[in-house]
């Protein structure tokens, strides 16, 4: 079954209302309908809804909020906090190109509705979105379901883009769609500004492929490679293809570990039960705190290498007490920090008197 992520969902949600829907009746057919969606920074990142659930709310909201135009209104609506961690990489990506090829890369997190593709030609690129077959009540409604889901991704697509590049006055060439012209083709242009072509064998965005490159402003790698190593770990477990182990030592390696990091904090990272994360450890022959020592023990060396005092580095690490530290330095290096001090200076001394 295609899902859809919840917070994606109740950012469309929220799209709704704006365009007028009232919440209750948008949601009076599902079961806790008023209650599905609380603030979006609440709900969690692994929770997720059958796309089924998105078509039949963009349906409903097109018939309550009397506009046909819905699909294009949520997508111009769509916020970064909507994309979870994915919208952070994207962020902190080098240039357009990068934050397109990221979001193709972890799509499958925020939905399943289709795919992205980016086909460079010539001088120009074509960011293809192909929408996945919906099994509907009839051929007329799926189109309808087809061209709501379109409008929806195309003008997220525009919307982030611009969002991102705020820098630079770069326009969209052009815009194509598979869906026949409807009657708000000027809600197109107002949000595109660029030609629109209805018809069309894809639906497509066509940029020129040199705006690709430009730099973005906020960019970051370090903090980028940090937001993939946990989307890798969030695709991997929605995937299930690999150990519980593995989850809690990636979460691990791309959190501070300074105080409150335990057990109950890592499950709520992953979205699942303490209980149940403690058992299927216990099932893979480790524990939770033995994974912790060892992302301690690797995060240590990091801070060693920059050049951290030990009080700084134990204070990272989440000891409160310097004596607590220096045991478990002395476990895992066997020596203690003040030994490795001076061989250190020992080091130091006999670089600088062999050193050319």
């Amino acid at each position: 079954m295609k899902t859809i992520a919840a917070r994606y969902l109740a950012g469309i949600v929220e799209s709704c209302k704006t365009a007028g829907c009232d919440q209750q009746a948008l949601l009076e057919d599902y079961t806790n309908g008023d209650t599905l969606f609380p603030d979006s920074k609440n709900i969690p990142a692994t929770r997720r809804f059958p796309n089924q659930m998105l078509y039949e709310i963009l349906a409903k909201a097109e018939v309550l909020s009397g506009k046909a135009e819905i699909g294009l209104l949520c997508g111009q609506n769509i916020r970064p906090e909507a994309l979870s961690e994915l919208g952070h990489a994207l962020l902190y990506c080098e240039n357009l190109r990068q934050v397109i090829e990221t979001n193709i890369r972890y799509q499958a997190l925020t939905q399943q509705l289709g795919h992205s593709l980016l086909v460079d030609k010539g001088d120009k690129s074509h960011l293809i979105w192909k929408s996945l077959s919906i099994a509907p009540e009839s051929e007329s409604s799926e189109n309808n379901i087809q061209r709501l889901v379109a409008d929806m991704v195309m003008a997220g697509h525009a919307g982030f883009g611009r969002w991102l590049t705020w820098t630079h006055n770069k326009q969209i060439v052009a815009v194509h769609f598979q869906h026949n012209k409807p009657s708000y083709v000027e809600t197109y242009h107002q949000i595109f500004d660029c030609p629109i072509l209805f018809g069309q064998k894809e639906n497509a965005m066509v940029i020129m492929r040199d705006d690709l490159e430009m730099p973005l402003p906020q960019s970051n790698p370090d903090l980028l490679r940090e937001a993939c190593m946990r989307l890798d770990t969030a695709l991997a477990h929605m995937q299930g293809s690999i150990s519980y182990s593995e989850h809690v030592s990636r979460v691990l390696q791309t959190s501070l570990l300074g105080h409150g990091i335990n057990l109950e904090w890592v499950s709520e990272k992953l979205g699942v039960n303490p209980r149940t994360l403690r058992r299927k450890l216990t099932q893979e022959n480790t524990k939770f705190n033995t994974l912790l020592t060892k992302a301690r023990q690797a995060r240590c060396r990091h801070e060693l290498k920059h050049g951290r005092s030990f009080s700084e580095i134990a204070l990272r690490l989440g000891y409160s007490q310097q004596s607590a530290f220096n045991r478990a330095f002395k476990s895992w290096f066997g020596i203690t920090p003040m030994q490795y001090t001076e061989r250190q200076k020992e080091t130091d001394k006999l670089f600088e008197l062999f050193a050319p």
